[in-house]
């Protein structure tokens, strides 16, 4: 083979050689290109997908809670007394201890000398029993909840009342049913705190024998369907099969009790989960979940209304057996339109008296106002939880 043929071969092959090299390289980057836009395009997208907007409130949560941490003072030998504005006892205590009393209550102390003889560990004092050995208290609230972050401020969605109890170290509430004015499958839970530390936090709409999650209808309500004690002026709740009564008490199923230890206040906040049992929480007033308490106006979900000032005595024996209620708005009644001054209290930065509002006449009911007061309907038999 000739010289110029083989200078002629390695040239093809040559040619040939460095074309595919090329190849390669366009390929590569444009490979590379490729992946550069799709990263581009990526990282343009998620810049344009909007994020699910977190509501922060800015709101002083102290206006809007109704009861305040009390310490209460003891003397060596003696039994510290706690009355409240009505003169009935809240307290009775034989160490140090913090206690919740309603904002307002006008609280004085007295001491009761406690007997030199041992055997003898308590004295009655009027209807209530001091106790030489165990410290001992009560306190009730009524919680009307919205039953959405969408509400429609008549605060009738689920009302109900609530008595806390302690004896010596032990802790405890019972919850009394009162109106149900939601259609919404709803599901009833608390948060239990002393000081700071969280002692409880579940669900306690529960089927008593299977502790199944069962609805506030089902289980506060006996299942009655529709709007219950919130339209008219009647009750319309069913109770044990009997028409138009509502419970007397505080249902054995919602009884908790917690044992404590050391002198901190025990507080008690209350949620409302609302159609499906996986929802997020809906609280009345949480000091640590502010933005599931207020909606996006700085309005709450919920109301906590402590120490209305007014007490139910049985009208045969006379013993105290109820405390406290709110005459809750009728259905499609918006708040603003019943209490007017306590929508201003809300609104703005005004100090409100609950007990303004709270007046047994049945003159004084607003016209929207379910008279629930006047149907007796949060009187409640004394029960000991322990």
């Amino acid at each position: 083979m000739s010289k110029k043929i083989k200078y002629f071969l390695f040239f093809l092959l040559y040619i040939q050689k460095h074309t595919m090299f090329a190849k390669i390289i366009t390929n590569c980057y444009e490979i590379m290109k490729k992946a550069h836009l799709i990263l581009l395009l990526t990282l343009v997208a998620a810049s344009c997908v909007k994020q699910p907007a977190i509501e922060e409130v800015n709101v002083d949560i102290n206006r809007f809670l109704t009861a305040e941490a009390l310490s209460v003072p003891v003397k060596q030998g003696y039994v510290t007394i706690v009355t409240g504005t009505m003169g009935d006892t809240i307290a009775t205590m034989v160490s140090a201890a913090s206690i919740y009393v309603p904002k307002g209550e006008q609280i004085k102390f007295s001491y009761h000398a406690i007997p030199a003889d041992a055997g003898n560990t308590k004295a009655d004092d009027h209807d209530n029993t001091i106790d030489f050995e165990d410290n001992n208290y009560k306190m009730y609230q009524v919680i009307c909840f919205e039953d959405s972050m969408q509400g429609d401020y008549d605060y009738n969605d689920f009302v109900f009342h609530v008595r806390y109890q302690q004896n010596s170290k032990r802790f405890g509430f019972g919850v009394h049913p009162i109106a149900l004015g939601s259609v919404n499958e709803l599901y009833l839970g608390c948060t239990v705190y002393q000081g700071d530390q969280m002692i409880f936090d579940d669900i306690i709409t529960r089927n008593p024998n299977t502790n199944e999650i069962i609805t506030v209808r089902d289980q506060l309500f006996e299942g009655q369907a529709g709007f219950l004690n919130t339209v008219g002026n009647t009750i319309n709740q069913t109770t044990r099969g009997m028409a138009n009564t509502p419970w007397h008490e505080y249902l054995g199923s919602t009884i908790r009790t917690f044992n404590i230890n050391g002198a901190e206040p025990i507080r008690v906040e209350w949620f409302l989960i609302s159609g499906n049992i996986k929802n997020s929480r809906i609280y009345a007033l949480s000091t640590k979940y502010l933005n599931q308490s207020f909606d996006k106006t700085n309005l709450p979900y919920g109301l906590v209304i402590s120490g209305t000032g007014y007490i139910y005595h049985d009208s045969k024996l006379g013993f105290e057996c109820g405390k406290d209620w709110f005459n809750y708005p009728k259905e499609r009644a918006h708040i603003k339109d019943v209490y007017p001054e306590m929508w201003d209290w809300m609104n703005s930065n005004n100090s409100y008296n609950f007990m303004d509002i709270y007046n047994p006449s049945p003159e004084t009911i607003p016209v929207n106002a379910f008279p629930a007061a006047e149907l007796r309907i949060f009187e409640a038999n004394d029960i000991n939880f322990f």
